[in-house]
Formats: C-alpha cells, sequence, structure tokens
C-alpha cells in the first residue's frame, strides 16, 4: 500500500497505534496522516505550523502526542477528526522524543 498525500507530505516520524490498525505519520508541513492499514484509506489534519518533530501513541491507544518544530506539544485524542486535548508551548525547537510515563503525564 501506498500512503496517499499532497506532495509536501514528507513522512517525517511514524507511531503505531497499539488498539487499531491505524498508522500516524508526522510529516514535515506540520501535518498528522492517519493511516489504516486494512483498507488503506488515510486522512490528513494539520496538526502544527511546521514540521512535527516526533510522535507517539498512549499504550492504549486513546491519545497521542505531537511535538512540533513550532516548540509546541500537544495531546490528540485518537479518531477523525482529530481532536487537541492538550496543547502547550515549550520553546524546545529540537525535543525528538516522547515518551507517555502514565496515563495523563508524558514525559
Amino acid at each position: 500500500a501506498q500512503l496517499v498525500g499532497e506532495d509536501p507530505l514528507v513522512q517525517w516520524r511514524l507511531s503505531w497505534c497499539p488498539n487499531e490498525n491505524q498508522l500516524a505519520v508526522g510529516c514535515f508541513n506540520g501535518s498528522v496522516v492517519m493511516w489504516n492499514i486494512e483498507n488503506g484509506r488515510n486522512w490528513i489534519s494539520q496538526a502544527h505550523t511546521s514540521a512535527i518533530r516526533c510522535i507517539r501513541f498512549r499504550e492504549d491507544g486513546q491519545l497521542f502526542a505531537t511535538a512540533g518544530h513550532d516548540g509546541r506539544i500537544k495531546v490528540w485524542k485518537t479518531g477523525r477528526p482529530l481532536v487537541p486535548v492538550a496543547d502547550e508551548k515549550l520553546g524546545l525547537l529540537w525535543l525528538l522524543s516522547i515518551e507517555w510515563i502514565s496515563d495523563r503525564e508524558i514525559a
């Protein structure tokens, strides 16, 4: 299967949803592509104003977090449409990793 999207969607970071057949792709233009690997369908949502530096699902797959080159870290409810549940300005442009340390905390 091929990930379908606009030309500027250079795949940057990937995260596998642990309880769904979905792959989240963080892109250079700040978009997130949610790709269903069973049926090959995907949808695109703008998540950040610049490149997504990292993306990680929570263990239960209900939420995922993104960190962008815009210095923001965001937590999203998994599903369509993409709905942010938290948005924090950190000012760290080079954040390269997100880890869930509990159901409510990321590091």
